[in-house]
């Protein structure tokens, strides 16, 4: 359809508004366990590698395997009703964690978290790209992705308070049934704000009529495939480098607080607010440096600038994601792991335009599904358990520890992302952009 044929929707920047803040809200559910590693383990008795698979290996198996699973139906059917039974999957699933009496019920309860996550991208971003001109998609786009890449930092501030607040009632006997185990208090009330998100879309979203034919929004699988075997070279390097930042990035998501709290007796109240604001402020830096440097370098470069620009941040960011886990003042290692967030930031925003460049118009969503999948189940399911395993391996009669694997862990994805993008800066055409 010609660009001058579609009007923008009436309530379309009502629907990006509501879009973002339940994906602020899926942040908040599915990473405020992160705080609550140690009393959960503590609890429940459950080790290192266990509450790995339980924030990392269970939720993103399932949220990767049912989001390409939902990609068909919101093709199909209702995409409103999609995304409002998700939250309520999700947010029930939430409030059920809080209630998990054994590790069975947390891996299930985690794993629902997942699945119900997973229906609101693919409606969200369908939704916008058919609310607005094509010539005006990039701003609320741009924006819906903020959300989510700011989520994970300020839903650690907000767990951070929240777990204060629980400590507090803790202490004065007033949380009841839940007296010396506020992490559950913590969890039932981060699953309070679903019920708001899926009644701002049930009543103010509607499902818009789609723009475009069946046979365009539905090619054959095969076609995926011909176009990575145009370039397997640059498509694998993108997907190995765009790995390992995630590794990266959600390695320290999970274990940092927990590390900080073993290492110098931060509590999680503090660190988890600390690291939060480290990850939204990084997030908000690395996405203004990365953004600046691949434009100014594709302009000079073409389409090889953009991978080239991700292997110069790779390799700045090397030093820091290697060391800053060792670093044995306090303060100093937060500032550096904060630079690691954000120079590993600065690489990720890039990931999107990279692969877009790279993929034929008619693949370009199949393409972006595809890195977002295997960059989650790579990341957020290999990180977190890699770390958890180096951490417990025994040096010297004694385990490395958390800050040991979150180093190895860094050096590794850090010398993975330079060789990688790298390789695909030579592997990349040169047109410009």
């Amino acid at each position: 359809m010609p660009m001058t044929e579609r009007t923008q929707h009436p309530r379309a920047w009502l629907f990006v508004g509501i879009f973002t803040f339940c994906y602020l809200v899926s942040s908040l559910d599915r990473y405020v366990v992160n705080l609550t590693i140690q009393p959960i383990a503590t609890s429940l008795h459950l080790d290192d590698v266990q509450i790995s698979m339980l924030v990392g290996l269970a939720f993103t198996l399932f949220y990767s395997t049912a989001g390409l699973l939902l990609g068909a139906l919101v093709d199909r059917y209702d995409r409103r009703v999609i995304v409002v039974c998700g939250i309520v999957i999700w947010t029930m699933a939430t409030a059920f964690t809080g209630l998990a009496w054994s590790y069975a019920s947390l891996l299930l309860a985690r794993i629902l978290v997942g699945t119900g996550e997973a229906a609101l991208s693919p409606s969200a971003y369908s939704i916008i790209a058919e609310t607005f001109p094509p010539a005006k998609l990039s701003r609320p786009t741009s924006i819906y992705f903020l959300g989510g890449a700011i989520g994970p930092g300020i839903s650690l501030v907000l767990g951070g308070l929240m777990l204060g607040v629980a400590e507090h009632l803790n202490q004065a006997q007033a949380l009841g049934w839940l007296d010396n185990e506020p992490w559950r208090f913590v969890l039932l009330l981060a699953a309070a704000p679903g019920a708001l998100a899926a009644l701002a879309v049930f009543l103010f979203v509607t499902d818009p009529r789609r723009s475009r034919p069946a046979p365009e929004r539905a090619r054959p699988a095969t076609s995926l495939v011909g176009e990575l075997r145009t370039k397997p070279a640059l498509y694998a390097a993108l997907l190995i480098g765009v790995s390992a930042v995630s590794v990266q990035i959600n390695g320290l998501a999970v274990w940092w607080p927990t590390h900080a709290l073993r290492s110098f007796g931060w509590p999680l109240t503090q660190s988890g607010v600390w690291f939060g604001g480290a990850l939204a402020g990084g997030a908000l830096i690395g996405i203004a440096l990365g953004g600046s440097l691949g434009t100014a370098m594709s302009r000079r470069l073409g389409e090889r600038g953009v991978s080239l620009a991700m292997a110069l941040l790779s390799a700045g960011a090397l030093i820091p994601m290697a060391g800053a886990t060792l670093i044995p003042d306090p303060m100093m290692q937060f500032g550096a792991v904060a630079l690691s967030l954000a120079l590993a930031f600065a690489v990720n925003c890039l990931a999107p335009t990279a692969f877009q460049l790279a993929a034929s118009p008619d693949v370009r969503g199949r393409i972006a599904a595809l890195y977002v999948s295997v960059g989650t189940v790579v990341g957020a399911g290999v990180g977190p358990v890699l770390v958890a395993f180096i951490g417990q391996m025994r040096i010297g009669g004694a385990p490395a520890g958390l800050g040991v694997g979150l180093a190895s862990v860094g050096f590794g994805s850090g010398l993975c992302m330079i060789l990688a993008f790298a390789w695909a800066s030579r592997s990349g055409a040169s047109r410009t952009v």
